[in-house]
């Protein structure tokens, strides 16, 4: 909502910042990878999400600036 050049924001599994295009990345473990900030065991953490959010039609998300 409200995201500047977007209709919707995404959720999906990925690894890198260049995966996103602005959408939410899912995965178990945040650490860098050749000195970029990652997202490791994406499939895993995504699986895991979809399934917790299976008969939920919404909810709210607070995105928190956190340096690694």
């Amino acid at each position: 909502m409200d995201v500047p050049g977007r209709t919707g924001v995404l959720f999906h599994t990925g690894n890198l910042m260049e995966h996103s295009a602005g959408c939410v990345l899912v995965g178990e473990m945040f650490e860098p990878y050749k000195g970029e900030p990652a997202i490791l065991s994406s499939k895993k953490g995504f699986t895991e999400f979809m399934t917790k959010l299976e008969n939920v039609n919404e909810f709210q998300l607070l995105i928190q600036d956190k340096a690694i």
